[in-house]
């Protein structure tokens, strides 16, 4: 798997970004001629060298001859459809309008109109343009399988627009970051624009570490001014992964129970899984006073946490949980079925990681149900199942 790791330690602009994907390698003179094709007349891109906090990287700059037109492109329909006309590759055309919708939105949301009247600021200049389009051409030309981003830093403070004096993040910035993780740093400067945040947001797999990889570029894009607590810079690494697993971000709920009638745990561990747990188990454990008793664990998908946290408090008698986001790795599964001298059973194979050959994993449901109707021993109904399955694999 071909990886790209984004670490926006001071942040990440439209420019930043840009900058660092051509700093890793990205085509500047292929990257120009599509950004031509836009159709702005005056408009160029400019890259050179900068040093930031004794750190070189590139600086993109957008260059525009006539000024006076600047703020001419500000409704979002027409920027789709000069997208949409260009001679950009498709893959980045889709790309580069779905940065524009979640920009739409979070605009839409923060003035309480709707997108169809909606006519965005600087966000809808053309320089802002070019590095969003520049931005989906460079991230589509790398041809990567998954993105991944740590947190994404912010500045405090106000900034001014043409709106006049925001807070920072402004608000379409904080809107489109809503759901990701951020961090709040002393910096009294806009470290994350809207443009920023929105690229993040629609190109970014997942916010979490990537699995292991071997480094082959590294790319530094650089910011407008220098900061006192850090360089200003995005970092971006491509690299390879030979290790065939995939991986998530998943929440890990954890509870002491020591005053619980233990035939609960039954319902318990039911409504968990209807409500979507991936896991649900139990251990025993020492509290205070040397008192037993039991470690409840459960492992959710992100979007759960309120719906589990209530399942635990109504159905427990925990006055707490402790929450946190854990990575998962998981070998790439996949279910088929096979015909036996009993009947079908249903397999579970997993595969990847260097195994020599797949895990093999008869469904114990369809197991089961065989060797009680025929009288059977469940391991010999094991055992049939996973010789007719690799039987149909030779």
């Amino acid at each position: 798997m071909k990886i790209l790791h984004i670490d926006p330690f001071s942040g990440v602009s439209g420019d930043m970004f840009l900058g660092a994907l051509i700093d890793l390698g990205v085509d500047a003179r292929a990257l120009r001629a599509q950004i031509k094709s836009l159709g702005f007349k005056g408009i160029d891109i400019r890259t050179r060298s900068v040093s930031r906090g004794s750190i070189n990287g590139i600086k993109l700059d957008v260059i525009e001859k006539d000024r006076k037109k600047k703020g001419g492109h500000t409704d979002l329909k027409k920027i789709l459809s000069r997208i949409r006309a260009s001679r950009i590759k498709d893959e980045a055309k889709r790309l580069a309008c779905d940065i524009f919708e979640a920009i739409g939105d979070a605009e839409a949301k923060v003035h309480g109109k709707s997108k169809r009247d909606l006519h965005l600021h600087e966000v809808g200049e053309a320089d802002s343009i070019v590095d969003i389009t520049g931005a989906a051409i460079a991230v589509s030309s790398l041809g990567v399988d998954k993105i991944y981003s740590g947190e994404i830093s912010v500045g405090r403070g106000l900034i001014e627009t043409d709106a006049g004096s925001m807070p920072i993040p402004a608000p379409a910035t904080i809107e489109l970051l809503k759901g990701l993780p951020v961090r709040y740093s002393d910096e009294p400067h806009e470290l994350t624009t809207p443009t920023g945040a929105a690229i993040l947001k629609t190109i970014v797999d997942s916010f979490s570490q990537p699995p292991p990889i071997e480094i082959k570029r590294i790319g530094y894009g650089a910011g407008e001014r220098q900061l006192e607590s850090r360089p200003n810079l995005l970092r971006a690494v491509l690299g390879d992964t030979k290790v065939s697993y995939e991986s998530d971000e998943v929440v890990v709920f954890e509870a002491n129970v020591d005053d619980m009638v233990p035939v609960s745990f039954e319902y318990l561990f039911d409504s968990l899984f209807a409500a979507g747990a991936l896991d649900v188990y139990t251990t025993p454990v020492l509290m205070k006073k040397s008192r037993p008793a039991i470690l409840l664990t459960v492992l959710a998908e992100k979007d759960l946490e309120d719906k589990i946290s209530s399942i635990i408090f109504k159905e427990t008698t925990t006055l707490g949980i402790r929450t946190r986001n854990q990575l998962r790795r998981k070998l790439k599964r996949t279910i088929s079925s096979v015909r036996t001298p009993f009947g079908m059973v249903h397999i579970k194979s997993a595969d990847g990681s260097g195994l020599k050959k797949p895990k093999i994993m008869p469904e114990y449901e369809d197991c089961k149900r065989i060797a009680r109707s025929k009288g059977l021993a469940l391991m010999e109904v094991y055992e049939e199942a996973k010789k007719a399955y690799e039987k149909a694999k030779r």
